[in-house]
């Protein structure tokens, strides 16, 4: 009588292979996350830029937002980066009533996360891009 089914060895080799496999994964995925912050800091630092900017034109003020390491100040409320974004270097935008920038609160703003970086540049004349 042939007795069926696997030996204690081959379980052991499948598992380690699913086991490497898995954190293989999971290793990737961490570096998935950290991008996915990054990205999504950027999108909504441009939005409040550019919502700023909008402000500034329709109150007919001046409007500033303020960086400083991972939080950010606009409108008067502050805002917290996740803990692995960073702001580099402290820097302060101001639109005046036109929307453009006023002399020197302009420039180019970069987000680094665990090696990773972008910016988001505020030309002379008021235009925010994403880099």
């Amino acid at each position: 009588m042939k007795i069926k089914g696997y030996s204690l060895i081959e379980l052991v080799v499948v598992l380690s292979i699913i086991g490497i496999i898995a954190g293989f994964i999971s290793f990737q995925f961490s570096g998935m996350t950290d991008q996915i912050k990054l990205q999504s800091s950027i999108k909504q630092i441009a939005a409040d830029l550019r919502s700023a900017q909008m402000r500034a034109i329709s109150e007919h003020n001046d409007q500033e937002i303020v960086f400083s390491g991972g939080r950010y100040i606009v409108n008067g409320k502050e805002r917290a980066l996740p803990s692995s974004v960073l702001v580099v270097p402290q820097i302060s935008i101001r639109f005046s009533p036109s929307g453009m920038p006023q002399p020197g609160y302009f420039g180019t703003i970069r987000l680094v996360c665990h090696g990773r970086a972008n910016s988001i540049i505020i030309s002379n004349v008021g235009r925010v891009r994403v880099e």
